[in-house]
């Protein structure tokens, strides 16, 4: 697909405005015209926009679901470091079990915490 760039700003941050009976495409960013538009350029412009919607929707999604993958990675951090306590302070008592179920618990948030990294870096 051809791709209208900003000769001024480099943006494709596009814009189709009328002017009488021409049609020109302009940059949404600085203003400049870029050039006026056939039939055929006037679809690849408008394929052009919805694309550029499209990915800011994708992308204001992804910045959503980054601060919710934060929040959950430091509230999987916290439990697991918990339960690690847990654990120790049930072995100070000589409770084996017990320092036995919260040293599961604590290694279930240390696998969920890995793979949750393990999708931010992948991500990146």
């Amino acid at each position: 697909m051809n791709k209208f760039i900003c000769k001024r700003c480099g943006s494709s941050n596009i814009h189709i405005q009328e002017n009488g009976t021409q049609i020109g495409l302009y940059c949404s960013d600085c203003g400049a015209w870029i050039k006026w538009l056939g039939k055929d350029d006037r679809r690849l412009a408008e394929l052009q926009i919805q694309n550029n919607k499209d990915k800011n929707k994708v992308l204001e999604s992804n910045v959503d679901n980054n601060d919710f993958i934060d929040k959950l990675l430091d509230y999987v951090t916290k439990s697991e470091e918990d339960y690690y306590e847990l654990a120790f302070k049930e072995m100070d008592k000589g409770n084996m079990q017990g320092n036995l179920v919260m040293q599961a618990q604590a290694t279930a948030f240390q696998r969920v915490r890995y793979y949750i990294q393990h999708l931010l870096d992948n991500n990146k």
